[in-house]
């Protein structure tokens, strides 16, 4: 199978993001592509954007925008993933859960996502992985030795 994806943090799931959900929806390219929207939160918006990686804390709804198919041409499945994306970049936080990131959104994203606390993940990097051997993910390069 074949797969692009992107995602979406939504403080709030206002009607015309909804709209513009279920219209992307309704135009899928693949009945293998799917919308996931995840809210995150209760506990786990109370615990401090320093405490961990993951520094979005806040109430928001997670939107996953994936396109899955089996052959022929990509570019369909990956317009129908990146308009909707862009339909929601208006209501959307700068960065989303790392999960969500595609290999596409590259450093900039992976930035994005850990927002205040990237700098902090720079120096564990040049601490514990200063040859980047744990690179094959949203990578944060060490600084060290450049």
């Amino acid at each position: 199978l074949r797969y692009y994806e992107k995602g979406s943090a939504l403080p709030r799931l206002t009607d015309d993001a909804i709209d513009a959900i279920v219209a992307a929806g309704d135009a899928r390219t693949s009945p293998l592509s799917q919308i996931i929207i995840q809210h995150m939160h209760g506990a786990a918006t109370r615990v401090d954007p320093t405490a961990t990686a993951y520094s979005l804390r806040q109430e928001q709804h997670i939107v996953g925008i994936f396109a899955g198919w089996v052959d022929g041409p990509d570019e369909p499945h990956v317009a129908w993933t990146r308009k909707l994306w862009e339909t929601l970049r208006p209501y959307a936080l700068d960065g989303v859960y790392i999960n969500f990131l595609g290999p596409q959104d590259g450093a900039a994203g992976v930035r994005a996502s850990y927002g205040q606390n990237f700098e902090r993940l720079v120096q564990v990097k040049n601490r514990y992985d200063p040859t980047n051997f744990f690179h094959i993910n949203h990578n944060i390069p060490p600084t060290i030795g450049r």
